[in-house]
């Protein structure tokens, strides 16, 4: 019986033992022990150097392969861009490829919805198509251009783009839509050619072929100012004026016409204004500019135009003549002169802005100059020349 007890209470010693066992934290793992880091292996200047040379080496291949890609767009862009038809046929062949081809569709459904688009003609629908691919063989042609002969080239084509546009709109009653108002980057043209890979265009680019507004600014004039072609900045400043007069002229409703007259053909004026002074014809400028401000108080931008025109009479947004004093220096008075100076020529008298030629590639536009029957847009002009794949091009420069 003793025995017994004894076995007794040394089980249960032993299950007190394991039930306080098991209640016990467990142990945290050690955190593993800190490597050293690697002993650093720089590269010599020559091995640097060499890479340097490598990265500029495969840089200047992409640029020619990137170029050479646009440059055969170009040409097929231009070749769809005759006519209303052949426009349709590339968005056809491009909504097939973009659309049904690479979304894994079948032939039918592809053949079912092209019996739809071809059942009825649509010459509006083919027109604004063919604007959309006039106006990215535009663009390409500007983006890919290396020279400034070469970006002349594309100037030239949007002044005849604009002209028929005009024209266009006018008898659309000022309004457009559709493939026109896209921006070209984003149609299924260019999701087919795959330009995001080849063109490079920077923020804010004329991209929308029904915005004269933009393709004067961000394309037009951007070029005369950095050729220093002063007539055709000029002239293309009364031209960009005389369009949108005409395009807010279409609208069928009054207050189209105010809300131009009122708020954008003053901003206009001023911007013309501001380039005949940066142009050194400083008096007329700036009494034109004088009375854009005294005729617009209530506009929402004069404060801005005073605040613009004192920069430019005090000069704080240009830098100071050659061999003139810094700007913010006191004028001091001239030093007494010991003999007399032979008397120089007289300088030659400034230009007269209003007696500025044309802009190449400009022309008086008829306010009733009729569209072609079948809606089809005038070619791009015969002068600019087809980049056909692999042609030489002059300078080494980045494509833009």
């Amino acid at each position: 019986m003793h025995h017994r007890t004894l076995i007794i209470t040394a089980f249960c010693s032993l299950a007190a033992a394991l039930s306080t066992s098991a209640q016990l934290t467990p142990r945290t793992p050690s955190a593993p022990a800190t490597q050293p880091l690697p002993a650093p292996k720089l590269l010599k200047e020559e091995e640097a150097a060499k890479l340097l040379a490598q990265l500029e080496t495969i840089g200047k291949t992409l640029d020619e392969q990137k170029f050479g890609h646009n440059a055969k767009i170009i040409k097929e862009l231009r070749e769809a861009g005759m006519t209303g038809e052949k426009s349709f046929a590339l968005w056809m062949d491009c909504m097939k490829d973009v659309e049904f081809d690479q979304r894994g569709k079948t032939v039918s459904e592809f053949s079912d919805w092209k019996r739809r688009q071809t059942k009825d003609a649509n010459r509006e629908r083919d027109g604004e198509l063919q604007m959309q691919v006039q106006w990215l063989c535009i663009v390409l042609m500007d983006t890919n251009a290396r020279t400034d002969a070469a970006r002349g080239e594309a100037v030239t084509a949007a002044l005849a783009f604009v002209d028929n546009l005009i024209a266009r709109l006018q008898k659309a009653d000022g309004r457009m839509g559709g493939a026109a108002s896209q921006n070209v980057l984003n149609s299924v043209f260019a999701q087919h050619y795959k330009l995001d890979a080849t063109v490079n265009m920077k923020e804010g680019g004329a991209l929308v072929p029904e915005d004269v507004d933009g393709i004067y600014e961000r394309m037009i004039q951007p070029f005369y100012r950095d050729t220093k072609a002063a007539a055709s900045l000029m002239q293309s400043w009364t031209k960009r004026i005389e369009q949108q007069t005409a395009i807010a002229g279409a609208f069928n409703f009054v207050e189209a016409k105010e809300k131009f007259a009122t708020e954008k053909l003053p901003q206009l004026r001023w911007g013309q204004a501001r380039d005949l002074f940066k142009l050194g014809q400083v008096e007329p400028a700036t009494q034109t500019m004088i009375a854009i401000i005294k005729a617009n108080l209530a506009h929402r931008r004069t404060q801005n135009w005073i605040d613009e025109l004192t920069s430019l009479l005090k000069h704080e947004d240009t830098p100071p003549p050659a061999g003139g004093r810094p700007r913010g220096t006191p004028t001091l008075p001239p030093a007494p002169t010991p003999a007399p100076e032979p008397a120089e020529a007289p300088a030659e008298p400034e230009p007269d802005p209003s007696k500025f030629p044309p802009a190449p590639g400009t022309r008086p536009l008829p306010a009733d100059a009729p569209l072609p029957a079948s809606g089809d847009l005038p070619p791009l002009p015969p002068g600019v020349p087809a980049l056909p794949p692999g042609t030489p091009r002059p300078g080494s420069g980045k494509v833009r």
